[in-house]
């Protein structure tokens, strides 16, 4: 198969090359932008880019033909690339859904609602991860964005793929995400993935209510100590040093005081340490220098690790 472009034989050569050569090819099939798209979108249809790397470190061709695609955004890849969501090969229909969230245009919508609804979880939960990383992308539009919220939404209910979709909502419009991710069935300790919630909204700068926060930290107390709820109980205590409340010292103190091997564990401590270092009072430092001293040894490392940041933080 060739493509009526200059470019196809660097193509090719990503059938062949080292990993150093892939990238210079890369880079220049980057740089050649559209002049590329031609013998970029030959190589999508051609059945030797969608053979498996020999070797499990090695660069699957595919993958890189696929994120240069989705750099320069031609829409007239994208039904091509979608053709791919029914390909037997498993890594070749992720990369497909990953690559049709990455182009993050509106003429990949109607094929990403055809992912959402594979047969094969890894599809879907790769076009979640496109879309997360699409949403960054300079050419995605609010549509897009508006378009997707909804069906994305409905992924948080498929356990398979609920953890991807918290991400990918918050990433496609972080405060309209807050009037779904705040209701009761997600914001509770019922639901799995309530660290990520915790974490997208800290990521997105998502402020959340106070009273939400306690109440959360009121459930979490009586839960076994498992993940994710320890480290929930560690998101919120940071959540309410980040907020300045009046309440995050004395929650934070209960919570280093506690026995952690019957309530948060320990692994909960490097959390309230690190709320402690958030606070940056008085209070907490001194809080800190004193657990710096402490008989545990691993809890005192990470009582020093956090005063040695705050202290490179001025």
């Amino acid at each position: 198969m060739r493509a009526q472009s200059d470019y196809w034989p660097q193509v090719e050569r990503l059938l062949t090359c080292d990993r150093a050569t892939l990238l210079e090819i890369k880079h220049a099939l980057t740089a050649a932008g559209e002049q590329a798209v031609g013998s970029l979108v030959a190589a999508v249809k051609d059945p030797r880019f969608h053979v498996p790397p020999a070797t499990v470190t090695a660069t699957n061709p595919l993958r890189t033909v696929l994120e240069v695609l989705a750099e320069t955004g031609p829409v007239s890849a994208i039904p091509d690339i979608a053709v791919l969501l029914e390909h037997q090969e498993e890594e070749v229909r992720e990369l497909a859904a990953s690559a049709l969230g990455n182009f993050a245009r509106v003429e990949s919508v109607p094929y990403l609602r055809t992912a959402f609804q594979h047969a094969d979880a890894g599809v879907r939960r790769w076009a979640l991860d496109g879309i997360y990383g699409g949403s960054e992308n300079r050419h995605c539009p609010i549509e897009f964005r508006e378009q997707l919220f909804d069906d994305v939404v409905r992924l948080l209910d498929d356990p398979e793929v609920a953890e991807k979709a918290v991400s990918a909502l918050v990433r496609l419009q972080a405060e309209k995400s807050k009037s779904v991710l705040l209701d009761k069935k997600y914001f509770s300790s019922d639901f799995w993935h309530i660290t990520k919630i915790l974490q997208a909204f800290q990521i997105h700068g998502v402020q959340v209510p106070e009273d939400a926060i306690l109440g959360l930290l009121n459930e979490l107390k009586s839960k076994p100590p498992e993940v994710p709820y320890c480290s929930a109980y560690g998101k919120c205590l940071q959540a309410l040093a980040r907020m300045k409340s009046p309440r995050a010292l004395p929650l934070i103190l209960e919570a280093l005081d506690a026995d952690f091997d019957q309530s948060i564990s320990k692994g909960g401590r490097d959390f309230a340490l690190n709320a402690l270092g958030i606070l940056q009072s008085e209070e907490a430092m001194a809080c800190l220098q004193r657990l710096s001293k402490h008989r545990d040894k691993k809890l005192a490392e990470t009582a020093k690790r956090e005063i040695q940041y705050w202290n490179s933080r001025g």
